[in-house]
């Protein structure tokens, strides 16, 4: 199963791309190894909803890793789970809900559903309304965080004086990685570098 991940605009610099590179060798990132075919259409975090793309089935089924994730543990486990199933993981504030900042896309017609749902949404284009986890968790799908309990939130898990045994830790909102201290910013530091 490839690991991909994407970029667009400036919300995230290189560094973060190189960080995450350092953490999964053979990382494809889309908007960088393979253009952005929507660029205008999927913007933000949205640019995300190309894994879904039928230009893209080659790269599924895929676990797609936002740029803002550190990788310290195996992922061949995560690698090994349904590939015909979406798998989201959590909503570390609202546990009752799903997100979109780990996935694993399948090859199948649901991915196709996805993204031909997708074009049909105005908050794409406009940037208004929920977001590409509140899209995704409307299809079918299974969560990573019911089935592995080492991806863990950075300030939901309260990781920061150690990563605590994660395999996987999410830094969805703020700080990001180069704003923290400690572990965390040593980590992303000593990999974001060429």
């Amino acid at each position: 199963m490839n690991v991909v991940a994407a970029i667009w605009g400036d919300k995230y610099d290189e560094c973060y791309v190189t960080a995450l590179r350092h953490q999964v060798p053979g990382l494809v990132v889309l908007g960088r190894d393979r253009p952005l075919q929507k660029p205008n259409e999927y913007k933000g975090w949205w640019c995300k909803l190309e894994v879904f793309a039928p230009w893209n089935r080659d790269l599924r089924p895929c676990l797609f890793l936002d740029l803002d994730t550190f990788v310290l543990g195996d992922l061949s486990p995560l690698r090994a789970v349904d590939p015909d199933t979406l798998w989201l993981i959590k909503n570390f504030y609202m546990p009752e809900k799903s997100n979109s900042g780990l996935f694993v896309a399948p090859d199948n017609e649901l991915s196709d559903r996805i993204f031909e749902g997708s074009s049909r949404i105005d908050t794409i284009t406009h940037g208004r309304g929920p977001g590409d986890g509140d899209y995704l968790a409307r299809f079918p799908h299974k969560r990573l965080t019911d089935e592995f309990d080492d991806i863990l939130s950075y300030k939901q898990g309260q990781l920061y004086d150690s990563p605590k045994n994660a395999r996987i830790v999410c830094f969805h909102g703020f700080p990001k990685p180069h704003e923290c201290q400690g572990w965390a910013k040593d980590f992303f530091d000593a990999r974001a570098v060429g």
